[in-house]
């Protein structure tokens, strides 16, 4: 069984590198000494983008909506005004029409995403535009009800204390079913027990230090203004980054692509009503 996982893994694997080298654009990872600032570059500039996948099994994912459409064209349109770009992408995401000039990183679920990161803090970047929709859950382990009444049943003596309960439940893997290669499609009972993934953007500063201007990215749906505004700002105090990009996806929904940049330690905000004028906000940044 073990052997048979780990051919399924390998052929995955092996399936998933070919798809990637062989898009339209080819895309390698970047190496250490590429980015650098060549004569005549105004800044580094590190944009994350795309969705995270978080694997159920080998098949089946939790994952959201993003395309990546707005990381792809910051950094297309950065790199134009002259900029050295690096792109943190999901690996699912469309590579068409990315720049040459942009590197690129393909990234996966939210761990590797955080590893990217990692590797990324040895360079000093002038900016960081964390744009990536981080998926707020992860899959622990998968279970059927049966197989979950089977093990309460059984451990009846643990029904008494709720405490001990809960920790038998999420200690115990007797009950779980095997999800590291692809699970029946005949089970009408499967459940997932998820976990929070972790608040990437909540370790930016660590990792990249004051020198880094960071940027944030927040979407509400069907909310006043005041509110977008008052949830950017809680984003700034909490995780210390300099902006957020802040939206609402009713509006998006509508055309209407209008971002609300919040600053941090000041009141005031801006309307930036198209891609232009974002692109010229984070052209600016070295000016402000």
């Amino acid at each position: 069984c073990n052997k048979k996982t780990r051919y399924v893994k390998n052929v995955y694997h092996v399936i998933r590198i070919y798809r990637i080298r062989n898009k339209k654009h080819r895309i390698y990872n970047y190496k250490m000494q590429d980015i650098k600032v060549r004569k005549g570059v105004k800044m580094r500039i590190l944009i994350t983008g795309g969705p995270t996948n978080e694997y159920i099994d080998e098949v089946m994912k939790i994952t959201n909506m993003s395309k990546g459409s707005l990381s792809k064209s910051l950094a297309n349109d950065l790199a134009r005004r002259g900029h050295e770009v690096l792109l943190l992408l999901n690996d699912g995401v469309n590579p068409d029409n990315i720049d040459k000039s942009v590197k690129v990183e393909l990234m996966d679920d939210a761990d590797s995403l955080y590893k990217a990161l990692e590797r990324a803090s040895a360079i000093k970047f002038d900016v960081l535009v964390h744009a990536a929709a981080v998926g707020d859950y992860k899959a622990d382990f998968c279970f059927s009800m049966e197989s979950l009444a089977d093990f309460i049943c059984k451990n009846k003596s643990l029904t008494e204390d709720k405490e001990k309960l809960y920790k038998a439940l999420i200690s115990d893997s007797s009950y779980h079913i095997d999800n590291d290669s692809k699970m029946s499609s005949g089970m009408d009972d499967l459940c997932v027990k998820m976990s929070l993934t972790p608040k990437i953007i909540s370790h930016l500063r660590k990792m990249f230090g004051n020198e880094t201007t960071i940027i944030g990215c927040k979407l509400l749906e069907n909310v006043p203004e005041h509110e977008l505004v008052e949830a950017a700002r809680g984003l700034i105090e909490k995780n210390d980054v300099d902006y957020i990009l802040a939206n609402d996806l009713s509006k998006l929904r509508d055309g209407d692509p209008t971002r609300t940049l919040v600053k941090k330690d000041s009141g005031q905000i801006e309307y930036l009503n198209t891609h232009e004028d974002i692109i010229n906000f984070i052209d600016s940044i070295k000016r402000r």
